[in-house]
């Protein structure tokens, strides 16, 4: 009898020790599956953020787009109108400078008798000219560049009756001395600020290595051109 109730109590403790297992294994897989559920939900809140976030951008996007197409429509018209007409004003601009040149290094006399000054530059620009090439006409006109200061030379402006004289003239113009003188053709602004970006990019690029590389004038536009061996 009293085997049988220890029996009995033995295998009692044991249920209520499995169950206790059980209930503890229980709440482990809850207390896992609250872990879960909260991170779930943090990460359905980031998508939801995200999402609005991307909503938001995307109704920006539309409203610049928006924007853009209202002011293209209003603005398109004028601006061709504009660039069309600046095109024309500059074709112009560089038909008329293609008759002159500049010259630099010409000293300027210190006389206050401008009719003295003009005088002597002409007769300075003539010799110069003529180094260049010998057939060359005289120009029209000549004219010192800038406000005059005694202490000072500025370019003079030579201008010709036709282009083709400057054309010819800088073609020889390293026939010209001494190398203190300098011509340049009369370029507009737009023709200086692109020739000052090519000399930007000529500089970048020799920087970088390219060593054979130089700027030449090719139907009267600057190019960077490989220079051309010289043969022994």
């Amino acid at each position: 009898m009293a085997k049988t109730q220890a029996e009995h109590f033995n295998k009692i403790s044991q249920d209520v020790s499995s169950i206790k297992e059980e209930i503890s294994l229980i709440k482990a897989t809850t207390s896992n599956l609250s872990i879960e559920q909260n991170k779930l939900k943090l990460q359905i809140a980031d998508i939801s953020d995200f999402k609005n976030n991307i909503d938001k951008k995307i109704a920006t996007l539309e409203h610049k787009i928006e924007s853009l197409k209202i002011t293209n429509d209003e603005h398109l018209q004028p601006q061709k109108s504009f660039c069309y007409e600046d095109f024309i004003r500059e074709t112009h601009e560089r038909q008329q400078r293609e008759k002159n040149l500049i010259i630099r290094g010409i000293n300027e006399i210190h006389s206050t008798n401008l009719e003295v000054r003009r005088k002597h530059d002409f007769e300075e620009v003539k010799n110069i000219i003529k180094m260049a090439n010998s057939d060359s006409v005289d120009p029209i006109k000549i004219i010192r560049l800038g406000n005059y200061k005694p202490n000072s030379h500025r370019p003079i402006k030579v201008i010709f009756e036709a282009n083709e004289t400057p054309k010819a003239i800088l073609r020889n113009k390293k026939n010209i001395k001494p190398e203190s003188i300098k011509i340049y053709s009369d370029e507009t602004p737009q023709q200086k600020h692109y020739r000052e970006k090519l000399q930007e990019e000529l500089r970048r690029r020799q920087n970088n290595g390219e060593a054979d590389i130089t700027i030449k004038y090719i139907r009267g536009i600057p190019k960077i051109t490989k220079t051309q061996p010289k043969n022994y």
